[in-house]
């Protein structure tokens, strides 16, 4: 299949993300160049459910809803960013917990003065 290449980030620093000749969205992880040579196989990302962010031991962790070669409903969990480009490249809601949701804005904001400052 030909594969173009949305987003790869540093090694092991995230997914990577890729789109079909349709336009359909896959995540692939690092144990192969492309989705398809992946040892889950194809991972396409699931517009239809929500990404979900959860704190757990200190850090933010994002459940990305996707599915499986069979259709079957799956998820990854991945870092924030990886969770922001999935959200922008499916139109995806985003689910948190009020305090998760303080977490997260706290974070974005704190990211954003560092930036300022450089």
């Amino acid at each position: 299949m030909q594969w173009k290449c949305l987003r790869r980030p540093r090694e092991m620093q995230g997914h990577k993300f890729f789109a079909d000749p349709t336009g359909r969205i896959a995540l692939a992880d690092w144990s192969g160049d492309t989705p398809d040579q992946t040892d889950d196989g194809v991972l396409w990302l699931d517009p239809k459910r929500p990404i979900r962010i959860n704190l757990e031991d200190e850090r933010l962790h994002a459940f990305i809803p996707l599915l499986d070669r069979h259709g079957e409903q799956t998820y990854t969990v991945s870092d924030i960013r990886t969770a922001d480009f999935a959200q922008k490249m499916g139109k995806m809601i985003v689910k948190a917990s009020s305090t998760d949701l303080l977490v997260l804005v706290n974070m974005v904001e704190d990211s954003r003065a560092l930036e300022g400052q450089s």
